[in-house]
């Protein structure tokens, strides 16, 4: 009987006891560690696998399980980080689930901060009364998902850091999935400015100057703004869809693609290939997993990829940008390519204009880069047919709307 294939499962554990059809990334775990960096951002599409693989690798590190069983037979058990497993504490939040009226925002985001807590519950009973006060006010603070405050959580991450510190006796590695959800969503949702100044403290103060802190891995789809939403941070290193560290990792890679294909007696055909791939990730071939899989299951060459970017933001980007971005994007569709001046190591929360709208198609993985031609000059493509007809509705939904500004 032929293992399921699965694309709404992201806890790395469950998708291995249920024994679905897998695709051995553990060795993300070994580039992570040898990178000599403080804190990893990789930044990629949604639905290109990261909140699973960054569930992998809290599996493997964290201190509290036995994950032997799981990663039986995997990569990185024969590489020299073997001996890791299981060895170190760690810290897992995902904040893809911080969305909503600015009333569900801070809950969502108390909730997800306060389930990391209640994992350390066991850590916490232990504490002396002097301790504790500490940590129980922050807990209270947290548990306080009907107020709109976020004031009182400002340093909740280090603090747990900081738990976890002085009862294992090592530094903290901090997984952080999904990092610049809130800030989209509080953008997309008119309430930016009202949260912008305590989500950056939050994080900033996991991320710089926290002596618990080991290592940080962190993933989104765009990357950090020059006017810091971290604080300053400047101790963090980002790898992009240009980039070739990590390129592998996230998407499937062509010789995974055809082995999964062979898989269920289906192969990867030109049509396939035009429809799913096409994006170029790090130097390597890569396809989207999610509509891979799908086509697995449906065995239609149907258009999957699902739009990530809210109406509004495209309205406040469209409304930024000049007539050259309208006139570009016409030539777009009609010739698959361009070639725009952008800078992909900035946001669009940080400064609407042309090149960041570029930027932030090309991280979204409407359009795959073909050619570096300059600094922040490059020819671009839409990455495949898929990307051609989501495009093409977002044209009909820009031109229908008389009221942007162009």
């Amino acid at each position: 009987m032929k293992k399921t294939i699965r694309i709404d499962i992201e806890d790395y554990r469950n998708f291995i006891e249920k024994n679905h059809y897998s695709i051995d990334k553990t060795l993300l775990i070994k580039d992570f560690l040898d990178d000599g960096d403080k804190v990893t951002l990789i930044t990629r599409p949604r639905c290109f696998g990261k909140t699973l693989n960054m569930s992998m690798m809290a599996e493997f590190l964290d201190i509290t399980k036995d994950s032997k069983n799981i990663f039986k037979d995997t990569n990185i058990m024969r590489s020299d980080k073997a001996e890791l497993i299981n060895k170190i504490p760690v810290i897992f939040i995902s904040f893809k689930d911080v969305k909503g009226s600015k009333k569900n925002f801070v809950r969502m985001l108390k909730k997800t901060i306060l389930e990391e807590y209640r994992k350390y519950y066991f850590i916490i009973e232990q504490l002396n009364k002097l301790d504790k006060s500490t940590i129980e006010f922050t807990i209270k603070e947290l548990k306080k998902t009907t107020d709109e405050n976020l004031i009182g959580i400002n340093d909740s991450i280090q603090l747990l850091c900081q738990l976890l510190y002085d009862y294992f006796g090592k530094r903290v590695i901090l997984f952080i999935d999904e990092y610049d959800t809130p800030f989209m969503e509080a953008n997309s949702q008119g309430y930016y400015e009202d949260i912008h100044n305590a989500l950056s403290t939050l994080l900033s103060t996991a991320l710089k100057g926290n002596k618990y802190l080991d290592k940080a891995f962190l993933t989104g789809i765009q990357g950090i703004p020059r006017a810091n939403i971290f604080g300053g941070l400047n101790n963090i290193s980002v790898y992009g869809v240009d980039k070739k560290l990590y390129g592998q990792y996230f998407g499937f890679v062509e010789s995974e693609t055809k082995a999964l294909l062979a898989y269920y007696n289906l192969q990867l055909t030109k049509e396939v290939k035009e429809m799913y791939g096409g994006y170029r990730i790090g130097g390597y071939d890569v396809y989207n997993p999610l509509s891979i899989s799908k086509y697995v299951n449906d065995r239609v060459l149907n258009p999957y990829w699902i739009n990530t970017i809210s109406d509004t933001t495209i309205k406040k980007l469209m409304n930024a940008c000049t007539e050259y971005v309208r006139a570009d994007y016409e030539t777009l569709i009609t010739k698959g390519s361009i070639h725009v001046h952008t800078d992909l190591e900035t946001s669009y929360l940080e400064e609407m204009k042309d090149q960041t709208f570029w930027a932030l198609f090309i991280h979204l993985g409407y359009l795959t880069i073909v050619e570096k031609i300059d600094m922040d000059y490059y020819k671009v493509r839409i990455s495949n047919n898929e990307m051609k007809k989501a495009l093409k509705d977002l044209e009909v939904y820009i031109l229908a709307n008389k009221n942007i500004k162009i």
